[in-house]
């Protein structure tokens, strides 16, 4: 008989060196993270406490921020305005013109069949 034999394949294994190595950096963050830990102060804290800080100046300055389409809002409801006002002068100024022109009267003073 004819037997095969079967490998297990072998994880990869790499062997990574930085290329830039600075042992008085690699001291200062070790100093550093040592003295985090003593005092139990991270960065967490101090990110919470600044957001903390912001927030309460915030609502105590009282000023509010406008939404982004207030603006537009105004302007939309200008530009109504200004279309009913040209509508009402429109009618009001040629509302005879319009009228014959739509129920056109014969010259004997009768009203003209439309069909």
């Amino acid at each position: 008989m004819f037997f095969i034999k079967y490998q297990k394949p072998q994880t990869r294994q790499f062997n990574y060196q930085p290329r830039y190595y600075d042992p008085q950096k690699e001291e200062l963050e070790q100093k550093v993270r040592k003295h985090e830990s003593s005092h139990g102060s991270t960065d967490g804290d101090m990110v919470k406490a600044r957001m903390s800080r912001h927030f309460s100046d915030y609502r105590l300055s009282g000023r509010t921020t406008k939404a982004p389409w207030a603006g537009s809002n105004s302007r939309m409801v200008m530009i109504m305005v200004g279309l009913f006002l040209a509508t009402y002068y429109i009618l009001s100024r040629y509302s005879g013109v319009i009228l014959r022109f739509l129920y056109p009267v014969s010259t004997d003073g009768d009203q003209m069949d439309m069909y």
